[in-house]
This record gives structure tokens, C-alpha cells and sequence, in this order.
């Protein structure tokens, strides 16, 4: 199953709203990819994907407390946590986020980390700028050995 599109606000690098079309001219999805500087929020859409999918970061449980480093963006407004919703190329969409709730001094957080599909229980491939960059430069025919071989 194919992702189509996400849709995310104030996650992790992602400060206001984002939306991301994975899809050609004709709505079908198509691999993508993501590029750009340090610190423009390439790792923060994949890491939203994954939350959403997965509900976790980094094949670990999502835990959030004092310690833990949250996907929830603090440049603009934590008091609304985060939300991202991703659609699959069948239609299905499936939306998850963090909820921040203030008691006094205490700060809450709300938050669901079950697996929603398990056809996205393995992180999606992530490539390094040295991968992109063998891949322009080795012959089409030898390609998928650089990811597959």
C-alpha cells in the first residue's frame, strides 16, 4: 500500500503546517524523494510518517516526559501537541497526534503509540547524501544493486 499524501502541524521540525503529495499529475503515488539543506525538516516528515504509521520513532515505543526528546515542535505553540494524518493510495486516511494538557505546573501529555497498519511496521528506507550522490553516477542498469545488492 502506497502513501499518497501526510498532512502535519507543529511536529518535531515542522513548526506551522505542512502537507507533502506523494502522487503524478494523474493522483498516483510514486516514490519520492526528500531534499534539501540541514535543518530544513527532511528527518521530521519521515519521522512523522513513521509516528503516524508506526506510532513510535526509531523502532522504539514513543515514551514523552521530561528526559525524551518529543515530536512535538516548540518553536510556536506547545500547548496544542501535534498532528499529522497521512492517506494511502485505497483512500483509508489514519490521523495521530499528541494532545499537551497543563495541570498547575505539570505538564500531561496524551498520545496513542499502537501500530494502526501493520504493512508499515519497519521504517522507511532513509538514504545519505553519498548514497544519492553513487546513485547518479553509476550506470542505469546497475542501480538497484546499490539498495538491493
Amino acid at each position: 500500500m502506497k502513501i499518497k499524501s501526510i498532512y502535519i502541524h507543529s511536529f518535531r521540525g515542522i513548526p506551522k503546517e505542512l502537507s507533502v503529495n506523494f502522487t503524478d499529475k494523474t493522483g498516483k503515488p510514486v516514490s519520492t524523494i526528500i531534499s534539501g539543506d540541514n535543518g530544513s525538516g527532511k528527518s521530521s516528515i519521515i519521522d512523522a510518517l513513521e509516528y503516524n504509521l508506526q506510532g513510535r520513532i526509531c523502532r522504539e515505543p514513543l515514551i514523552i516526559n521530561q528526559e525524551s526528546r518529543t515530536p512535538i515542535s516548540y518553536f510556536y505553540t506547545p500547548s496544542i501537541g501535534c498532528n499529522t494524518k497521512v492517506v494511502l493510495e485505497n483512500g483509508n486516511t489514519f490521523e495521530r497526534g499528541i494532545d499537551v494538557k497543563y495541570n498547575g505546573k505539570k505538564v500531561e501529555y496524551t498520545y496513542d503509540n499502537t501500530i494502526i497498519n501493520p504493512y508499515y511496521s519497519v521504517t522507511p528506507i532513509a538514504l545519505r547524501r553519498s548514497d544519492i550522490i553513487s546513485f547518479g553516477i553509476i550506470p542505469k542498469g546497475k542501480r538497484q544493486i546499490l539498495f538491493f545488492g
